[in-house]
């Protein structure tokens, strides 16, 4: 009951597979919108709800609540994170925060996600 991304034809050829989406050639943005309007998905897009590394939702820790995770040059600058009650990773809205919001931004519209 998933559906395959794949560049692969063959791969959907298999009679196993129910559900799957050829992915042509193109950039990465592309192809990325193609997918979230194939599958209707733009409702169910939350960026930076989820942790990176084990996909659990974030919940939002005070930076008393997250100091012996936080590194000492971050913790001058910045007042909100967000932390994984699973695995203990802690996130703030550094650097790569920008990058991937512009990217994000480019796949759904300015704004539109958040």
């Amino acid at each position: 009951r998933r559906t395959i991304l794949t560049k692969s034809r063959n791969l959907l050829k298999y009679r196993q597979v129910s559900h799957g989406i050829f992915i042509r050639h193109g950039r990465t943005v592309e192809q990325i919108k193609r997918i979230i309007d194939l599958l209707s998905l733009p409702a169910h897009i939350h960026p930076f709800s989820r942790c990176l590394t084990c996909n659990t939702p974030l919940v939002q820790v005070t930076k008393q609540q997250g100091e012996d995770r936080i590194p000492p040059r971050v913790h001058t600058w910045c007042e909100e994170y967000a932390c994984c009650e699973h695995c203990s990773k802690v996130y703030w809205k550094g650097s790569h925060f920008t990058r991937i919001k512009e990217v994000i931004d480019e796949i759904l519209g300015p704004g539109l996600w958040e």
